[in-house]
């Protein structure tokens, strides 16, 4: 699995708002994290669909975080920018019952239980870990 562009913006727009103190404003994020701005739009209203920011309107308006850092896993974060969190497209089907389907699909159970290990160590990072990476980073 190679994560999308998206998915690495959207880090790092949550890792500078969990910087921040009260609300900052879309082109800020964009200059900082050199993310495109028009791009941003799109990631900035998914993570907000998930419920991980929100959007205040007016001259002062801008995003916040919703929850502390710690709260906010990496699962949570990726999963807005991705269209699958699965590593196989086998695991997306039904898993095999009988000899012909285990035949077919003879590496179901090793994906599945490498998926629920991936995701147990996406679910228990937190953007305060991914905040801790990237001050180490960037010195």
């Amino acid at each position: 699995m190679q994560l999308n562009a998206a998915s690495d913006y959207a880090l790092k727009a949550m890792v500078y708002l969990a910087t921040q103190d009260g609300v900052t404003n879309t082109s800020e994020i964009s200059q900082e994290m050199k993310i495109p701005t028009a791009f941003l739009y799109n990631i900035l209203g998914k993570l907000r669909k998930a419920g991980l920011i929100e959007a205040s309107r007016g001259v002062k308006g801008g995003w916040r975080l919703l929850k502390d850092p710690t709260e906010i896993s990496v699962y949570d974060i990726l999963s807005t920018s991705e269209d699958t969190m699965l590593l196989d497209r086998t695991l997306a089907g039904k898993a095999p019952k009988t000899k012909a389907e285990r035949k077919k699909e003879p590496f179901y159970d090793l994906f599945t239980a490498i998926q629920k290990e991936f995701e147990k160590n996406l679910r228990a990072h937190s953007l305060a870990d991914v905040l801790k990476y990237f001050e180490k980073a960037i010195g």
